[in-house]
């Protein structure tokens, strides 16, 4: 029989706090009518570095790109929080090998670019809430893994207004923990893929951002 105290130690393998960072592959794509948004674009592929807190119940996470990250022409900030609560699903009396569950999520996320040819900037802040799918399990004795898909609806708004329009997203991300690699410490690594489409009036603002980050870090 499991104990209470076996089911606490078997959660906490995977709602350790890390801090890590990573390098991000981001595209940013314009939607609207080219005609019309004429040098006021903030298309781009660029490469971002990505620093992240990850702890129960609550992630944050800090970009930047530009000069740092060999783009001249091209400035990105992004930054934001994410509270959660992951329901389970399946493996909720035990500890099982694998098991399922639901995470809950409400976001607030900052994103602003500028181009250097450009008059404007893009930025917006959102606010969002979602739902959808994880799994953990353990692979090894020393190695244990989380993954899971959420999509996210919700409003957000341009710099100096109240309301800009709606965004949807979608984010996934995988991670692996060695575990005690240094005493109680672990090492996490993973990947992230992040979707995010901006649907804003006016059309100038309309987006879609494609990224994909490898992650390193460390629980503490």
């Amino acid at each position: 029989m499991f104990s209470v105290d076996e089911q606490s130690s078997y959660d906490q393998e995977y709602y350790q706090s890390s801090l890590g960072a990573g390098l991000e592959l981001g595209r940013f794509q314009y939607r609207g009518d080219a005609g019309e948004a004429g040098n006021d674009r903030y298309d781009f592929d660029m490469s971002i570095l990505r620093i992240h807190f990850e702890s129960s119940g609550i992630n944050m996470y800090f970009g930047i790109g530009g000069r740092l990250t060999g783009s001249d022409n091209q400035n990105y900030l992004n930054l934001g929080a994410l509270l959660y609560n992951d329901f389970r699903l399946a493996g909720e009396r035990r500890p099982q090998p694998f098991q399922l569950f639901l995470p809950l999520q409400l976001n607030t996320d900052l994103l602003r670019t500028s181009r250097a040819q450009s008059s404007r900037q893009f930025q917006q802040t959102s606010f969002q809430a979602g739902g959808g799918l994880g799994v953990r399990g353990r692979l090894h004795e020393r190695l244990r893994m989380s993954g899971r898909i959420v999509p996210n609806f919700g409003f957000t708004s341009s710099q100096g207004a109240f309301f800009g329009g709606s965004l949807f997203s979608l984010e996934s991300k995988i991670r692996f923990h060695l575990l005690n690699i240094a005493g109680d410490h672990s090492l996490v690594a993973g990947y992230d893929f992040r979707y995010r489409r901006y649907n804003i009036d006016p059309d100038l603002f309309d987006y879609d951002l494609n990224s994909h980050t490898i992650t390193l870090g460390f629980t503490f």
